[in-house]
C-alpha cells in the first residue's frame, strides 16, 4: 500500500480553531447545554419553594396543588420540601405568610363616601393580587378541619385590617365609636362578602362600577354622609 503524504492528509479544524472570538470569561456555546445550575441552599432554596407554592395556587388552586408541581416550580426535588414541610397544610400555610399582602389604603379625604370607594377598591386589588388568589383558592378548596388557621390568616390580613380603617372611616363622619365600629363592620363585611362571592360562582372579579355602586347605594345609606 503507497504511503500517504502529509500533502495528502486532510487535517481537520480543532474546535478551537473554528470557534468564533469571545470576550474573556465568555464560556463556549456548548457549554451552555452542559452547564449544571447553581445549587440552591438555605434562605434561597425556601423563597423559591414559597413562592413556588403561591404561583401554584393562583394556577391550579387547592385541589390539583401537589409537591410535585410545587417541587417542579420552585426547580428542586420533593425530598427538599419534605424535609422542611411535613405536609401540604403545613407548606402552604408557610408560604402564605411568606407573600407579603397588599397593602391596604385607609386615606383621608374629607368625604366619607371617597373614603369607603378607595377601601373597597383597595380590597379588591388585594384579593386579585397572588397572596389574595392564593388565600381565596384555599380558604374555597381546603377541608373543614384544615381552614381553620388559614381563616384566622385571612382575618389577620384582610379583614381585620379593613375594619380598622372602615371604623376610622365612620368615627370620622361624626358616629359614636360603638355605633360607628358596628356600621364599619358590617361595611367591611358586605364588600369582602360579593369579592369572594363573585369569583368562585360568579363571572370573574367584581368590576370597579359595581363596587362603587355598593358602598354608593347600599352602605352609605345605613353608614350615613
Amino acid at each position: 500500500m503507497p504511503a500517504t503524504s502529509s500533502k495528502d492528509r486532510t487535517h481537520s479544524p480543532s474546535p478551537a480553531a473554528t470557534d468564533e472570538p469571545r470576550e474573556p470569561g465568555k464560556p463556549h456555546a456548548g457549554a451552555l447545554d452542559t452547564a449544571v445550575p447553581r445549587r440552591r441552599r438555605g434562605p434561597l432554596l425556601e423563597s423559591a419553594i414559597l413562592d413556588a407554592v403561591i404561583a401554584e395556587l393562583n394556577r391550579v388552586g387547592w385541589a390539583d396543588l401537589t409537591m410535585e408541581g410545587v417541587a417542579l416550580g420552585a426547580g428542586t426535588g420533593k425530598s427538599a420540601i419534605y424535609r422542611r414541610w411535613p405536609s401540604k397544610e403545613a407548606l402552604v400555610a408557610a408560604a402564605l405568610r411568606h407573600a407579603p399582602p397588599e397593602r391596604i389604603e385607609c386615606p383621608e379625604l374629607g368625604s366619607t363616601r371617597d373614603e369607603f370607594v378607595v377601601l373597597a377598591l383597595s380590597l379588591r386589588t388585594l384579593m386579585t393580587s397572588p397572596y389574595g388568589v392564593a388565600l381565596r383558592a384555599v380558604l374555597e378548596g381546603c377541608d373543614a378541619v384544615s381552614r381553620g388557621p388559614f381563616a384566622e390568616l385571612f382575618t389577620a390580613t384582610v379583614a381585620e385590617p379593613a375594619k380598622r380603617c372602615a371604623r376610622v372611616i365612620v368615627r370620622r363622619s361624626g358616629h359614636a365609636a360603638a355605633h360607628a365600629d358596628m356600621k364599619a363592620d358590617m361595611a367591611v363585611e358586605a364588600v369582602l362578602a360579593l369579592l369572594l362571592y363573585r369569583p368562585r360562582f360568579g363571572t370573574g372579579p367584581v368590576p370597579e362600577r359595581e363596587l362603587r355602586g355598593l358602598v354608593e347605594d347600599l352602605l352609605l345609606p345605613v353608614i350615613g354622609p
